[in-house]
């Protein structure tokens, strides 16, 4: 779920000469906020834009700097073309949504100017880093937020993007919120965020194949972040045993694992001899699934609504009959592998992989295991 982040930086100086230099009071000292100071002037400015829609300009204010691979897809970092799909775009998308929302307050005779206030300003050790608290008026609103600030190259930046929502509950989904703008990570499609003006929204959550059912419920955004208990999805086998089913039925006893190129896994069935033993040659991945099904534990969806090649995901079995193990013949000649051995001597399976194609029919698409292929 979404929730307020306070940045920290690691800058390594002197804390006396530091604080000294820049203005700022010591850390933990007790004294007179200074309003006028760069670290509180920086706040003041990008929580004005924020009140009044401006979000070109408060990401303008924001860090660049990525100090930790988490900055990105929690929202802690700038706005720009080095990261984000169509930034210049979507912010002016964004900003068109929140100007309509102001536009309906006026209306209704809502005194939508901004009115932003320094409470307190908390600095880290290093004296590069603060937490600014405000307080005021937004979108006709009173408020409170504390707001990370830090110094990069002799100046105040704020340590956050104007995103004030991750719904994080939802590992690999792009839900579906009209009123609301996204921002996609280049390449990571489904590890951005969203702008959400001020007031309700409505938010759907489509049903995934590892889901029970689609969800529809709604939020209440502020400027500055979405905080809540929000509901998560019921997760659901039923597809994915169709799909082992329907998989096991095309090995047989026992079969070899093609490749499946991320889609439908291949097989061939192998041939059991009245002995119990099947023949194969050159080095492959020998499977079989046995009668019992499977006991999932962890379900996870994954490219949730992706348009490459459908809704993806993956489970793990904490019980199952399904055995698979790369197994080595020498080049030109025929081994034998017992298929009742083979059932008992699998690799750990770490999870299996599945995939929707089409949008109709769920197949499994891979299985992890640890195995040493070569």
């Amino acid at each position: 779920m979404g929730r307020g982040r306070r940045g920290s930086c690691a800058a390594a100086a002197s804390a006396v000469a530091a604080l000294a230099l820049s203005g700022c009071s010591a850390p933990g000292a007790s004294e007179a906020v200074n309003p006028d100071a760069p670290e509180a002037l920086v706040a003041v400015a990008w929580a004005e834009h924020l009140c009044s829609g401006e979000y070109s300009a408060a990401n303008d204010l924001a860090s660049g700097e990525l100090t930790a691979a988490h900055d990105l897809v929690s929202g802690e970092h700038r706005i720009d073309d080095d990261w984000y799909s169509s930034p210049e775009r979507d912010l002016a998308s964004a900003e068109a949504l929140a100007a309509a929302r102001l536009e309906e307050l006026r209306e209704q005779g809502v005194d939508v100017d901004p009115a932003v206030a320094v409470d307190a300003v908390e600095y880290d050790e290093s004296g590069d880093g603060a937490v600014v608290s405000l307080s005021g008026q937004c979108y006709g609103e009173a408020f409170s937020q504390e707001v990370a600030a830090v110094r990069e190259d002799g100046q105040w930046r704020i340590r956050r993007a104007p995103i004030n929502w991750q719904p994080e509950q939802y590992p690999g989904l792009v839900p579906e919120i009209p009123g609301g703008q996204y921002f996609a990570v280049e390449g990571f499609p489904e590890a951005g965020g969203w702008i959400l003006p001020p007031g309700t929204h409505a938010v759907t959550v489509p049903k995934h194949f590892l889901t029970a059912e689609a969800l529809e419920y709604t939020v209440v955004a502020d400027p500055f972040i979405v905080e809540g208990d929000f509901p998560e999805v019921e997760p659901s086998s039923a597809r994915i045993d169709d799909a082992v089913a329907a998989l096991a039925a095309e090995c047989g006893r026992i079969c070899t694992v093609l490749d499946g190129n991320g889609l439908r896994l291949e097989v061939e069935p192998l041939q059991v001899a009245a002995d119990g033993s099947a023949t194969f040659t050159g080095h492959v991945q020998i499977l079989s699934i046995g009668e019992g099904g499977v006991e999932w534990g962890e379900l996870r969806p994954e490219g949730w609504g992706g348009d490459r090649h459908g809704d993806t995901g993956w489970a793990v079995p904490e019980r199952s009959t399904i055995a698979i193990a790369w197994r080595f013949c020498p080049e030109g000649r025929e081994c034998r592998v017992d298929v009742l051995d083979h059932a008992g001597a699998g690799d750990d399976i770490e999870r299996v992989r599945f995939v929707e194609l089409d949008g109709v029919e769920v197949v499994v698409s891979g299985i992890d295991h640890d195995e040493d292929p070569g």
